[in-house]
């Protein structure tokens, strides 16, 4: 590799973190701001719902198809008064695609999607 494409890796590398943490914090925000609208929300509420719903956060990890670390993220659940259930999940996935996956798509098209979405962040958020 020649030193600029060097920087290049490593300034894609610096922009992948950024947008990782953009995404975490994103979630971070968007849990603490639905947290304070089921505290905050008067009642009446429905006879099971007693107490404001809070965010149960798991992390998960996936793998690629040849078992190599693939990223992961974390899934935010909350069940509540407000909100009947709603989630809000991010996601960092990376790696390469399964071989079978690959035969599949055109060899342009392919190499094309390798390069621009081996590495992909994500936040979902919805109401259930």
């Amino acid at each position: 590799m020649t030193s600029d494409e060097v920087r290049d890796v490593t300034r894609f590398d610096q922009r992948k973190n950024e947008a990782r943490v953009w995404f975490e914090s994103l979630q971070q925000r968007l849990v603490g701001t639905i947290e304070a609208i089921e505290r905050g929300f008067p009642a009446p509420f429905p006879d099971e719902a007693t107490e404001p719903g809070r965010f149960a956060i798991s992390p998960w990890a996936r793998t690629d198809h040849s078992g190599a670390p693939g990223g992961g993220g974390k899934m935010a659940m909350l069940r509540g008064r407000v909100f009947e259930k709603i989630g809000a999940h991010t996601s960092t996935v990376f790696g390469t695609f399964a071989p079978e996956f690959a035969k599949q798509i055109p060899l342009t098209l392919h190499e094309i999607v390798r390069l621009l979405f081996s590495f992909v962040n994500g936040l979902q958020l919805r109401e259930i």
